[in-house]
């Protein structure tokens, strides 16, 4: 029996308004070798949906007011490979001379205001290991921070994983174990969870880097938006990056991922070092 018989197939139609519907709502750009991962993340949700062809499935995602048919479509495509600690000379750099740098301003402004945030937070590995090195960096000087940790997605489903801040075994192996037995417990089977004063420290909100406003109301002082803009075309990055500008401190720290390069001659910002950037004074 071929049961390849009973597979929905992606027509080149299909593909392409599938890509319009992701590059509209969510900037990302699929080229057209991508055909293969649409339907190897989405063939088995339109077969248990009981559609008969991905015509109906995108019918029903437009059709579909609530948001949520359209939201499980972001959690099927999004990418969510990362770890903790992942290129980890950022987070040297980070301990070494950005939060020193950025807290002596601070101090000096009579402020204890330290706002950071992870603008795609994916399955929680970054702001958890941001979090790590802002409380190794800091010491007891980070309980006399009003310190503040925004993590954002798009995904929902991502978000409510890193919200509960469970990860098996093979997932924490990145983290020192020195840090492991400081912020995290063993949970058996399930792996470890970071303790309840440590998840309290992040706020996990759901956030489409491509609105056109984000809903914040101070600026920030270091930004992480690492491996999410590889996904946009040029004219999407360089809008993200005039939004990130608007909402970083003169003097505020950029940082993107190592593949990923905002130097154009529009650039607002400043060059640092590969992939870190700092806003001009």
């Amino acid at each position: 029996m071929d049961f390849n018989n009973n597979l929905i197939d992606l027509t080149e139609d299909e593909f392409n308004e599938i890509r319009k519907i992701l590059y509209s709502s969510f900037g990302i750009s699929l080229n057209d070798n991508k055909r293969s991962l649409v339907i190897g993340r989405l063939r088995k949700v339109v077969m248990k949906k009981g559609f008969t062809s991905f015509t109906d499935f995108i019918e029903h995602i437009k059709a579909d007011s609530s948001g949520k048919s359209m939201q499980e479509l972001i959690n099927r495509m999004s990418t969510n490979h990362t770890f903790f600690f992942r290129e980890q000379d950022h987070f040297d750099i980070l301990a070494a001379s950005v939060l020193p740098e950025v807290i002596s301003r601070i101090a000096s402004s009579g402020s204890k205001d330290l706002r950071v945030w992870c603008a795609a937070a994916s399955s929680g590995e970054e702001p958890y290991s941001i979090l790590m090195t802002m409380m190794e960096t800091l010491g007891s000087a980070y309980s006399d921070l009003q310190a503040g940790l925004l993590a954002t997605d798009i995904s929902e489903e991502m978000l409510n994983f890193a919200r509960k801040g469970i990860y098996p075994n093979d997932r924490i192996v990145q983290i020192p174990k020195a840090l492991r037995l400081r912020y995290l417990r063993s949970v058996g089977e399930d792996g470890w969870q970071f303790l309840p004063e440590i998840r309290k420290e992040i706020a996990f909100r759901r956030l489409n880097l491509i609105q056109d406003r984000f809903p914040f109301k101070k600026q920030f002082h270091i930004v992480f938006c690492r491996n999410v803009m590889i996904y946009f075309d040029q004219d999407t990055r360089q809008q993200l990056v005039a939004r990130l500008h608007e909402w970083i401190m003169p003097g505020g720290y950029l940082f993107v991922g190592h593949s990923e390069s905002i130097r154009t001659p529009e650039c607002p910002f400043e060059f640092v070092r590969p992939s870190v950037f700092r806003k001009r004074e």
